[in-house]
């Protein structure tokens, strides 16, 4: 007789709360940095200075920084609820 498949170990409930409200922070924060990086680039159209121009390309750069790490933890908490069996476990 072949013996019965282990019982896969549930995940915490209360670690898939606090990752899916993370989550969802990670989704408005991302459209604000989408937001400011849109209004960043419409204010460059409109040459005040060279000072302002360089002032806000280096925003936009922080900014679309700022988005790629917003979007690398978005995924990464995503792929962990999407495999239940990657993701952290409880021992209880």
């Amino acid at each position: 007789m072949s013996e019965p498949a282990a019982r896969p170990k549930k995940l915490n409930p209360i670690l898939v709360r606090e990752m899916k409200a993370r989550r969802e922070e990670l989704e408005e924060e991302v459209a604000r940095c989408e937001a400011e990086i849109t209004t960043n680039e419409l204010e460059l159209a409109k040459f005040k200075s060279a000072e302002e121009s360089i002032r806000l390309v280096k925003l936009v750069d922080q900014n679309r920084a700022r988005l790629a790490e917003l979007i690398k933890e978005w995924e990464e908490l995503s792929r962990t609820l999407e495999e239940p069996g990657e993701a952290v476990i409880s021992d209880t």
